[in-house]
């Protein structure tokens, strides 16, 4: 079952519509398909913005795309070196449980090494995923217990950036 020979890409622009797709699956497949409002220009200005943030790793099985790893360095100065933040793993429904997610992990993992000097990976996964968890586990990440997330987004960063100017 975990036979399959998957073709990787670094994405680039070109991609950002079957990515937006994808990424719309996601969040579908999450069941929080309302908490997607990105589109596909969106992506298409940050995979080829000149001082680019955002990568991606493309699958793809018998010429069809059916995975995407979304990821930007990430520097940790605790450890006092790069890493990457995965923001998004997707594989297909009809590829799952193929070996797909370890592969395109792995390919991030070696682009963020070759660009950055990566040597870590730092992802997160909604709590409610109970699968994803799962499937991190089984490949060898750890949860970080000790984290806790903060967001400020919205009018609420719009004020705040405005404060005391």
């Amino acid at each position: 079952m975990h036979d399959a020979v998957w073709t990787m890409r670094e994405a680039t622009s070109a991609d950002a519509e079957t990515i937006d797709t994808m990424l719309g699956e996601l969040a579908a497949s999450t069941g929080l398909p309302h908490a997607k409002t990105s589109h596909h220009h969106d992506l298409e200005a940050a995979l080829s913005a000149p001082n680019r943030f955002l990568h991606a790793i493309v699958a793809a099985l018998d010429g069809s795309d059916v995975g995407v790893c979304l990821w930007f360095p990430y520097y940790s100065s605790w450890r006092g070196r790069c890493g990457i933040f995965v923001q998004d793993l997707y594989a297909a429904p009809q590829v799952r449980r193929r070996g797909l997610g370890p592969h395109l992990l792995r390919a991030a993992a070696r682009e963020g090494a070759r660009h950055y000097g990566a040597s870590f990976i730092r992802l997160a996964a909604d709590h409610s995923n109970a699968g994803a968890a799962r499937f991190y586990a089984r490949i060898g990440f750890q949860p970080m217990d000790g984290d806790r997330h903060f967001d400020l987004d919205g009018a609420g960063f719009d004020a705040f950036c405005g404060e005391g100017t």
